[in-house]
């Protein structure tokens, strides 16, 4: 029998954006390895969402968490802080 994927110590970040009644989870966009403020990934096509809260998302015990971040400016310091972990993955 295989053994379950394991994930790494990682955090993904994302943000819950508006597209028409509904509010879904949409990848960051990332430029030269910085995240690029209020655009996300929908349907591969880049789109500016100023709209909406980001959100630190990890696995553990095998099961997803996500962490609303206040702030913007806040993501990196939250993402290490509160979850404990050393290795922050942009790209979900």
């Amino acid at each position: 029998m295989a053994r379950a994927k394991q994930y790494a110590d990682r955090v993904n970040i994302i943000k819950r954006i508006k597209l028409g009644s509904k509010w879904p989870f949409a990848s960051v966009v990332e430029h030269n390895g910085r995240i690029v403020r209020d655009h996300v990934w929908v349907a591969g096509r880049e789109e500016h969402h100023p709209e909406g809260r980001y959100y630190l998302e990890w696995y553990e015990g095998g099961r997803r968490r996500r962490k609303p971040v206040r702030k913007f400016e806040d993501l990196l310091q939250a993402g290490l802080q509160h979850v404990g972990l050393s290795t922050i993955c942009r790209r979900c």
